[in-house]
């Protein structure tokens, strides 16, 4: 008898790309909508699932447990775009404003246990049961509403995204603004400025979530280099991909988008060096570590990097959680530290909102995050959202302080 042969399993590593893949489509489609939107209760809650799911994405080790989560959110977004559109004055119903609420008591606390490394399967399955609620009744509201299904809807928005991208590539994307939180990083951003307006490469490298990304955006619209280089500042993002999507094709559509440039398929990187050459020219590459691994043309990309930054009239900063960097660029260094006692705390306090009634001990408990950028945002958000006293943070956080001590312990196990 013939033996019959177990069909192929999927591969850890095939199935790590698939949830990487499926979080930064989310948070690419998430931020998208947010960005869309004039409604600020809309704009709150996706920028909360934007930093709950590039916590998982950065931190989190079980990221596998997540995919469901990534995809409620997902569609979350779509929702909440057409119940925005939906209404002549682009204003919120009061069922969707109500669904809407009843939704951030419960994210905040998703969002208050992404801190942890490891997250029990049976919390995350509680916060996939609240996110099915919001979907029922806001998929209902909706549908009365305007009679469109949420088909319907991802399609509506697709559509509207391609002509936003098109419009974005015959007049080039404008730069991002200087984050409207950000603190303790003046003397970074005074020796980064300083460094590229005489035209010296730099590369900023750290950890997920220590602020890298902010920190280049902040030099971004440094008055001393929008003087310089005016509108040939350029903020090229890739932070939606990971390394399975990118190619070398893809590394310089991604750049030619955001220059405004229709790329020909002969010589894609003259075009873009001709740009960039016609004047001074600042290119910021975020997220580098996704095309410098890319899974395909590797080699290529690099040496096109090299390209750019060889360009008289072009430097470039780069940000990077890996110091593996383009070879045959003299890079200036920078590791990005984490924040200071003192910017921690303004830093929490920027969001909570409430009196700290001692301060050591909020300091003690930044401290214990390792005055982490990313960490003290979500803690922040979790205790302003849920509405916690000075006591009740205390609590909460000594509580899930002994949980996470107790899953690392397992861990080490």
């Amino acid at each position: 008898m013939a033996s019959r042969e177990n069909p192929p399993a999927t591969s850890e590593h095939g199935r790590k790309d698939k949830i990487m893949s499926a979080l930064s489509t989310s948070i690419d489609t998430i931020n998208c909508v947010k960005d869309a939107i004039p409604n600020e209760i809309a704009k709150g809650l996706l920028s909360t699932f934007s930093g709950i799911l590039s916590a998982v994405k950065n931190t989190i080790r079980n990221k596998e447990d997540f995919e469901e989560l990534a995809r409620q959110c997902y569609e979350i977004s779509f929702l909440v775009w057409r119940a925005t559109t939906a209404t002549p004055n682009k204003a919120l119903s009061l069922h969707v404003t109500r669904a809407i609420d009843d939704l951030k008591k419960s994210k905040a606390g998703v969002a208050s246990r992404t801190l942890s490394v490891t997250i029990d399967k049976e919390k995350i399955a509680s916060w996939q049961r609240d996110l099915s609620r919001f979907l029922q009744i806001f998929n209902t509201e909706l549908n009365i509403l305007t009679h469109v299904k949420l088909e319907e809807i991802i399609a509506m928005f697709e559509q509207f995204r391609l002509q936003a991208e098109t419009k974005t590539t015959a007049q080039g994307a404008l730069p991002p603004s200087k984050p409207s939180l950000f603190v303790g990083r003046d003397n970074l951003v005074h020796e980064v400025s300083g460094l590229l307006a005489e035209f010296r490469h730099v590369a900023l490298l750290g950890t997920g979530g220590i602020g890298k990304s902010c920190l280049a955006k902040a030099v971004l619209n440094e008055p001393d280099i929008v003087t310089k280089f005016g509108a040939q500042r350029y903020f090229i993002r890739y932070d939606d991909m990971d390394a399975s999507q990118v190619s070398y094709e893809v590394f310089l559509d991604r750049i030619g988008g955001i220059l405004g440039l229709a790329l020909g398929a002969v010589d894609p990187l003259s075009v873009i060096s001709t740009h960039l050459s016609s004047a001074p020219s600042l290119l910021i590459l975020d997220n580098a570590e996704t095309f410098l691994d890319a899974a395909q043309d590797k080699t290529r990309i690099a040496d096109a990097v090299d390209s750019l930054g060889a360009l008289a009239s072009t430097v470039v900063l780069l940000t990077s959680r890996s110091r593996a960097l383009p070879s045959n660029i003299l890079w200036n260094v920078i590791a990005v530290p984490a924040l200071e006692p003192v910017a921690a705390r303004e830093a929490f306090t920027a969001v909570y909102h409430k009196p700290i009634k001692k301060i050591d001990v909020i300091d003690s408990l930044l401290q214990s995050l390792d005055c982490h950028p990313l960490s003290i945002n979500l803690l922040a958000h979790a205790a302003r959202e849920n509405d916690w006293s000075y006591k009740e943070l205390l609590d909460t956080w000594n509580k899930r302080q002994t949980d996470l001590l107790h899953t690392v312990s397992r861990s080490e196990s």
